[in-house]
């Protein structure tokens, strides 16, 4: 044949290597997709300049002068299990088959051109980790997703106008983005937890310190959600929540900063479960394994999120058949 199928389906659609490739699709609590909600400026409240092509990232202080105390909180492998972090993410109409996702971290007292992270565990959960319901439906505990890193150009410090005594920035606590593969995994519209855990190349190295989503002039950023499961045999996931300075402050919900990577499904392709830029008849056998099973809403081959396998997710998958993504 001149041309295949799928290469006349392509055209036809209108879809085009482009079309296709990878973008950051959802960056937590930022109105920016492409920037983490980290940055507070390249001047501290207290008019100190960061480092020549670099900003700060300052715990901020709101209308009534508490400020946020926690620069940190850790989300690192300790004692057989140790810290892991989750927050939300939510997929529009069509969904999204996600590649990458930059995460955020730093090692006090590090230097910027030493970098103590090598190992990322990743997995995606139907609801919130620890909730009755909620279920794993990618990702392991065990298996590395580390693909690199890069200074994010982003001293975490405390804040420097807030009493009793206002600390004074420095260039202790450099952040850097670590990326990490998922897999090119599927995932239809709904809301998702991504949960994650460091480890390290040293083992002398004890703790990894992410930075909550800092957005100025607030403690916390709007309907802040993240978890955190703790170490030891009695851990459990709980809020994450900032104290406060002075001791008098509340406790405020934090969000963390991440960045998903990826492409949102073209129209018509809905359906390619195996991720291969194809509806066909291996996405078919795939649902048919399945078929007639209750899942976890989520799974690739409950199409239409119901929470089962069934005739309706069939009629999906054979609506879009043959067509290339």
């Amino acid at each position: 044949m001149a041309k295949s199928l799928a290469t006349f389906l392509a055209a036809a659609l209108g879809i085009s290597a482009a079309a296709t490739a990878a973008a950051p699709l959802y960056s937590n609590a930022s109105s920016n997709p492409a920037i983490p909600a980290l940055a507070t400026g390249t001047t501290s409240a207290s008019g100190v300049a960061a480092p020549a092509g670099a900003k700060w990232s300052e715990l901020q202080k709101d209308a009534a002068g508490f400020s946020n105390a926690i620069a940190g909180f850790s989300s690192h492998a300790a004692g057989g299990s140790g810290f892991r972090f989750a927050d939300d993410f939510t997929v529009p109409t069509g969904g999204w088959r996600l590649e990458t996702v930059s995460l955020y971290a730093y090692q006090s007292g590090a230097p910027a051109t030493s970098f103590p992270f090598d190992r990322v565990t990743l997995r995606i959960w139907s609801g919130r980790p620890g909730d009755a319901g909620s279920q794993i439906i990618w990702g392991d505990a065990t298996t590395n997703r580390y693909l690199g890193r890069t200074p994010a150009g982003i001293y975490r410090v405390f804040s420097s106008n807030t009493l009793p005594l206002p600390s004074v920035p420095d260039t202790l606590r450099p952040i850097w983005k670590i990326d990490a593969s998922l897999g090119n995994v599927s995932l239809g519209p709904g809301r998702y937890w991504l949960d994650w855990q460091y480890s390290f190349s040293s083992p002398t190295t004890v703790r990894a310190l992410v930075p909550a989503a800092t957005l100025p002039g607030t403690r916390g950023t709007p309907n802040a959600n993240a978890v955190q499961f703790g170490a030891g045999s009695n851990a459990v996931w709980t809020p994450i929540v900032d104290t406060g300075k002075p001791e008098s402050a509340a406790d405020i919900a934090q969000d963390l900063p991440f960045i998903l990577v990826g492409v949102v499904a073209p129209p018509g392709c809905y359906g390619d479960i195996n991720s291969d830029f194809r509806v066909d008849g291996r996405d078919l056998s795939v649902l048919l394994g399945s078929f007639g099973s209750t899942v976890p809403v989520g799974t690739s081959g409950d199409l239409n999120n119901s929470g089962r396998v069934d005739g309706s997710d069939l009629s999906v998958l054979l609506s879009n058949f043959g067509n290339a993504c």
